[in-house]
């Protein structure tokens, strides 16, 4: 069984070709998407001490009783950045010590010595606001 419709599309050709140029670059929304990641980053660096998943950071060894050793110098958090093209956004840092920060270290013998503090990831609040974005982008796509 086959069903066929045929329709008239020229009522809605200058919406669809705008959406399909729109579609086609993604540059604009996927910038969007980095700057709330590098934001969300930055919170989590600064203010939640958390991991993308919400589980707390382990305490730091020599933590200062103001301030934090990992925003003290502003290093860690300028070297946060994000990068978009027409069809991907890559967020990460430029500093090389951000990945022991995110996976953490280990002695020879195979035991901890600086706990993992994971940074980057998609936290539950990050996957509503990236909704919002993207329902934003695909309605203004239709005006």
């Amino acid at each position: 069984m086959f069903l066929i419709v045929n329709a008239d599309f020229a009522p809605l050709q200058a919406s669809l070709n705008h959406l399909q140029t729109r579609l086609g670059d993604l540059s604009e929304p996927l910038a969007n998407i980095g700057n709330v990641l590098e934001n969300s980053i930055r919170y989590r660096i600064s203010n939640s001490k958390t991991a993308p998943d919400g589980k707390a950071w382990a305490q730091a060894k020599h933590a200062k009783k103001s301030g934090s050793l990992l925003v003290d110098t502003g290093g860690l958090m300028s070297g946060i950045t994000y990068a978009a093209s027409k069809n991907a956004v890559i967020v990460g840092s430029d500093k090389l010590y951000t990945m022991y920060l995110h996976y953490g270290t280990q002695n020879k013998d195979g035991s901890e010595r600086l706990p993992a503090r994971p940074i980057f990831g998609i936290a539950e609040q990050d996957y509503h606001d990236i909704d919002e974005l993207l329902t934003d982008y695909l309605t203004g796509a239709f005006k």
